[in-house]
């Protein structure tokens, strides 16, 4: 699945960095393919739509910088959202990680938390390979957003232990 979204993402990357001067209706065509290649990569409908229309404002709306191409740029701005949406997903796995800790230290019984801890390192596991793609494939991650840091907020501090497992 990865590969072929890679394969996909470089081939309008490729189409794009041909270009000298990049027009609205190329933008728009690039944003189509990304948006069908993410789509076939299994990702939510609302978070490709999302994605896409900020990148699309984005490049139509930005200044070339004197170093990057206007192709350039266009990679540049979808390689920034989709490390500030993986930095997201990071601190989104980061609380995940601190539920199971809480449920963990709840469970009655020896084996119930054997179980739970399982969890925990399963979850562990996914913010180091989440935090170590970031840092030093992508080298940049984003803290968090007001909308998630708020929602993290809500679920880790209610005292209902449904509403945190189910969060």
């Amino acid at each position: 699945m990865f590969d072929n979204l890679s394969r996909r993402l470089q081939q309008v990357f490729a189409g794009l960095t041909g270009k000298g001067r990049l027009t609205e209706a190329d933008v728009d065509a690039a944003m189509r393919e990304i948006r069908m290649a993410l789509l076939e990569a299994d990702v939510n409908l609302a978070v490709v739509k999302r994605f896409v229309a900020r990148v699309r404002e984005r490049a139509v709306g930005s200044d070339v910088m004197a170093s990057l191409t206007p192709g350039q740029q266009v990679i540049k701005i979808v390689l920034d959202e989709l490390t500030h949406l993986l930095s997201q997903l990071l601190h989104g796995e980061q609380a995940a990680l601190q539920i199971c800790g809480q449920l963990t230290n709840a469970c009655p019984t020896m084996d119930a938390k054997f179980y739970a801890a399982s969890q925990v390192a399963d979850e562990a596991r996914h913010v180091e390979v989440y935090h170590r793609y970031l840092t030093e494939k992508l080298g940049i991650s984003y803290g968090v957003n007001d909308q998630l840091r708020q929602l993290l907020d809500t679920i880790i501090c209610d005292s209902r232990w449904d509403i945190t497992f189910l969060g």
